[in-house]
């Protein structure tokens, strides 16, 4: 997104690929970058109208329900009143450093809610090593929970690397729980109406929700046990 600031505000253009919340909020905050490279967020319609237009809401592997939609602009005013912030220059390289541990909880709610699957399905078929499954990935789990929390104490640069790690980590482990809670439910799994399909689902969606380069990288780079 682009913004050009005029006497009566700022003018927006653009593409905006991904907007949750169609036909429930009526408006919604954007951000867009400034020619010196500060960036003007504001408050827009989440409609059809003059210089915007909303697509139709997209098909979804997950969390379809939240209708999500893309948005262009042209040429759209956002008046004075409807300005929320402007922020400098370094504002989105510095907020990415703060978020990347941040963001890795919701990975680790996804892999607990495949765990709990799995743990009902180690009770339900009576199978021991369901239980030891379990018992390994919990301890994981909480061992990534607790180093996520240290990794946000500190969002300096000096601990960039650290806090990737941890990240890569959160979504690792999010999808191999919810793989787990697959393989344990067998069959049962492939329909769309069962719980470990919709959290091996879900697993996508953290997996690259708030992703950037670095956290692409570092995931890749666990993924494939690369130094």
């Amino acid at each position: 997104m682009r913004a050009t600031e005029t006497a009566d505000g700022y003018r927006l253009d653009g593409h905006v690929p991904w907007v949750t919340g169609w036909d429930f909020y009526p408006e919604f905050l954007i951000g867009a970058a400034l020619p010196d490279g500060r960036a003007v967020f504001g408050v827009v319609p989440l409609v059809s109208g003059p210089g915007v237009s909303v697509s139709p809401t997209m098909k979804l592997a997950a969390m379809e329900s939240a209708n999500t939609v893309t948005v262009d602009f042209s040429d759209f005013l956002v008046t004075p009143e409807k300005v929320a912030f402007v922020r400098p220059a370094t504002w989105a390289r510095d907020n990415d450093q703060i978020n990347i541990a941040l963001q890795g909880h919701f990975a680790i709610g996804c892999a607990r809610g495949g765990l709990d699957i799995l743990l009902t399905n180690a009770v339900k078929k009576n199978l021991d090593f369901l239980v030891t499954a379990h018992a390994a990935l919990l301890d994981e789990l909480n061992r990534c929970r607790q180093e996520t929390l240290d990794a946000q104490q500190d969002a300096s640069e000096e601990t960039t690397e650290a806090r990737l790690q941890v990240r890569a980590w959160a979504i690792d482990l999010a999808v191999r729980c919810a793989h787990a809670a697959v393989t344990s439910t067998s069959g049962a799994a492939n329909s769309v109406n069962h719980p470990a399909q919709r959290v091996y689902r879900e697993a996508l969606v953290y997996t690259v929700s708030a992703q950037t380069v670095p956290i692409m990288e570092a995931t890749l780079r666990r993924l494939t046990r690369l130094p």
